[in-house]
């Protein structure tokens, strides 16, 4: 049977219900029009960051059909992948097609060959399985295609990881009768990596943050460790940003401390040799280990350009960086920086880093290339948006929030194109590409620990004490609905990270007893996993397909950093076994299931 290239709907329940905000919801300024499929219509875009989801970083056009041949018109280069989804008037994604690597043309075929490409499979198998798949089940991938995702809960890992688990049955058994199996989402027991005697300054909070699998930490109190969270035996690069000698002049007169600058060159030599790169094989050595005063040190980190680089809030020692490209020439404590993590060198001299330094920088974010950065200015109540190359200022914006309302968490969409200030019962939208305030929402949280972007920037989450609240936008960036899950069991177990996924389509809601993985879409459970008793949680992130934790130990008093493997692995699905093959049963059919409006 041969397959036909008409588009391939997906009915999905979404029940996010309205009103979990109230009302008050205002528009500031001039709205965004963002391209985006409605009702009846289609999207394709190249999927520029990989995060498969047509967002506010890609080049997409609307579509009123397919076309036979299944072009889309756009122009991908021959590293690129083009998406093409269909969405509902309520901004939820109904379908997905996969292009394969540098065609502009999508179908069930095409989707099936980007899966197994994805996954490794050399040409010659992908051309067997497509062929006997082709000729005498295409209609029934059809169908599957719109299953699997179904069944799924709209999580693209799990929906290919079925689709091909079907397929290869298929085309082993010959018969186009095989079963539709639910893929696995299990987690697994979290495992220590390494661990620190966190005693001393108990009170600091320490930094995480991933790009890919690569895991940028602070478990001490001036240096980071840079590591790959996917080898199986995990060994960093240690970077000190803080030398010792610094701390210790912090206090001595101004004269003394530019006398130090002119030789903290030498100096730098010297930090190299003594602080030579440490493994997470053995404990993190303890000697030069700079121990600052609470409220001192790094209080942000975010990787950039590929792991390369790093945005670095560090609330500095003797304040005594100014940046040459930025605007204020005040001398407070907190510094902005840019901090190249190439070479191999282990000590970082910042007065020669891009930096910006300014007395009230709280809370930071960039793009994922490091081409623009975001930093808010708590004492100001204001946005900085500066140039992520040169930290040179590009506008400051005030989004109207202080006082009771003051900024908690600040979240950047995977297109690096709008900011979420998240506030106690306020959410404050910013475009950053122009400084317009797109949408002010209110809603019924308290206090929010973190915020983040999900479905290609459709949804926003915030973590607010044991709940996560998940606002629903359309194409101008207004809430069309809302809803809230309760995670932690009580009021002693608050939320205390988010960790979304690279595709954005689930997160994982960590407090100090378990790790909760949801469906962003539906806002359904997927899995838990109960973790060890007396641990304080204090920071979550994903790389790659492993759960890297950082926690303190009630008792010991020891900061242990965890990791575990998740199924977001199964992007591109799992080999078939011999007893898969030969299991019959009915194709499964997409099931249609009644849609909630907002």
């Amino acid at each position: 049977m041969r397959l036909t290239l008409k588009p391939l709907p997906l009915l999905i329940a979404l029940s996010l219900t309205a009103g979990c905000g109230g009302g008050g919801d205002t528009p500031v300024g001039t709205t965004v029009s963002t391209q985006s499929a409605s009702s009846g219509s289609l999207l394709a875009c190249i999927d520029a960051n990989t995060n498969g989801h047509c967002d506010d970083g890609d080049a997409s056009r609307l579509l009123d059909s397919l076309p036979a041949t299944g072009a889309t018109g756009l122009s991908p280069t021959s590293s690129q992948r083009v998406l093409l989804e269909r969405r509902d008037s309520a901004n939820r994604r109904t379908g997905l097609w996969l292009a394969e690597t540098g065609s502009a043309q999508v179908s069930a075929l095409s989707s099936l060959r980007a899966a197994l490409a994805a996954q490794g499979r050399s040409a010659t198998t992908i051309d067997t399985l497509v062929t006997a798949l082709g000729t005498r089940h295409g209609s029934a991938l059809e169908s599957t295609l719109a299953a699997s995702l179904a069944t799924a809960q709209q999580q693209q890992g799990l929906a290919w990881q079925a689709l091909l688990a079907w397929s290869g049955a298929v085309a082993t058994a010959g018969d186009g009768a095989a079963t539709l199996t639910a893929a696995s989402s299990t987690l697994a027991a979290p495992a220590t990596a390494t661990q620190w005697d966190a005693s001393a300054d108990g009170s600091a909070r320490r930094q995480l943050t991933a790009y890919g699998s690569q895991v940028l930490n602070n478990s001490e109190s001036n240096r980071l460790y840079l590591f790959d969270a996917s080898a199986e035996t995990v060994s960093s690069r240690e970077i000190d940003l803080v030398p010792a000698q610094r701390v210790a002049l912090a206090d001595q007169p101004p004269l003394l401390r530019r006398a130090w600058a002119m030789v903290e060159g030498a100096v730098s030599l010297f930090v190299d040799t003594a602080s030579a790169a440490t493994g997470f094989t053995t404990t993190p050595r303890q000697e030069e280990v700079v121990t600052l005063a609470p409220g001192l040190g790094i209080t942000g980190i975010t990787l950039v350009n590929a792991a390369q680089d790093a945005f670095v809030l560090l609330n500095m020692a003797d304040g005594g960086h100014t940046g040459s490209s930025c605007e204020t020439t005040s001398q407070g404590r907190e510094g902005l920086f840019r901090v190249g993590l190439g070479d191999t060198a282990s000590y970082r001299w910042l007065a020669q880093a891009p930096a910006c330094v300014h007395s009230g920088f709280s809370l930071l974010a960039a793009d994922a290339a490091g081409s623009r950065v975001a930093a808010w200015d708590a004492t100001g109540a204001t946005l900085w948006v500066m140039d992520g190359s040169t930290l040179a200022l590009q506008r400051r914006i005030d989004p109207g929030l202080s006082g009771s309302t003051a900024v908690q968490a600040m979240g950047i969409s995977a297109g690096g194109r709008f900011v979420a200030l998240a506030a106690y019962g306020r959410l404050t939208l910013v475009d950053l590409s122009d400084g317009r305030l797109v949408a002010q929402l209110t809603g019924d949280w308290g206090n929010v620990t973190q915020v983040a972007f999900a479905q290609g920037g459709r949804r926003v989450l915030l973590a607010s004490a044991q709940n996560v609240h998940t606002l629903v936008l359309d194409d101008q960036m207004q809430r069309l609905s809302a809803s809230s899950v309760t995670v932690g069991s009580s009021s002693d177990e608050p939320v205390r990270a988010l960790a979304v996924a690279a595709d954005g389509d689930s997160y994982f809601a960590v407090t100090d007893q378990r790790i909760a993985w949801r469906a962003a879409a539906t806002d359904s459970a997927l899995a838990s996993r109960s973790l060890d008793a007396g641990m304080s949680v204090q920071q979550a992130t994903l790389a790659g397909t492993r759960l890297v934790l950082l926690a303190r130990g009630a008792q010991d008093q020891q900061l242990r950093l965890m990791r575990l493997s998740t199924p977001l692995n199964a992007t591109v699905g799992t080999t078939v076994s011999t007893t898969q093959a030969t299991t019959t049963a009915t194709t499964a059919t997409p099931a249609t299931v009644a849609r909630t409006g907002a």
